[in-house]
């Protein structure tokens, strides 16, 4: 009997161990789970990198706008507002430009691309002398405003507008069709 008697306070004395490490362990889960949600809420609230290049054809990058600012910018050359969802506009050196438009999706940045080479074709823009050309394998629109000959063309729902540098011309707006 004593030997039973062993036995069960044996099995008593382990049972309030098994329930304290659950206990310690159901703990351990959810502060381990707050933790990563709060980490998770923090890493959405920061700003997202930019995916505006730093450098494209040794030119490097002097500026950027973003967000509403470069969405109004982009509203500011078009008669009538282009269907864009996001915007951006990147200085480089020596006065090259690019603009970027992102559409609601591929074809509605296709039907975008369509209209702007529309426009310019039909005359009263600045630009003139508007060509398909094939540069870096891709087909893209050239036009002149008289001094510089500017390029334009899609990528996915993004619709991307060059201007190169004074002193660039054709390499810079390879090296940003390699990016785009």
């Amino acid at each position: 009997m004593a030997f039973a008697s062993r036995q069960v306070r044996s099995a008593q004395a382990r049972r309030p161990r098994s329930f304290l490490r659950a206990v310690l362990l159901g703990l351990l889960v959810l502060v381990v789970a707050i933790v990563a949600a709060g980490l998770w809420s923090i890493a959405h609230r920061q700003p997202q990198a930019s995916a505006t290049p730093k450098e494209i054809g040794g030119y490097g990058l002097l500026s950027s706008v973003e967000g509403p600012q470069a969405l109004q910018m982009v509203a500011g050359l078009h008669q009538g507002s282009p269907q864009i969802t996001e915007a951006r506009v990147a200085h480089y050196e020596q006065g090259g430009v690019i603009w970027t438009g992102t559409a609601a999706s591929q074809d509605a940045a296709r039907g975008q691309l369509e209209a702007m080479a529309q426009a310019i074709g039909k005359g009263g823009s600045p630009f003139s002398n508007l060509q398909e050309v094939s540069l870096a394998g891709r087909l893209v629109f050239a036009v002149s405003d008289g001094d510089t000959t500017h390029y334009f063309f899609r990528s996915g729902a993004q619709v991307i507008w060059i201007t190169p540098p004074w002193d660039s011309g054709l390499p810079f707006v390879v090296a940003a069709l390699r990016v785009f």
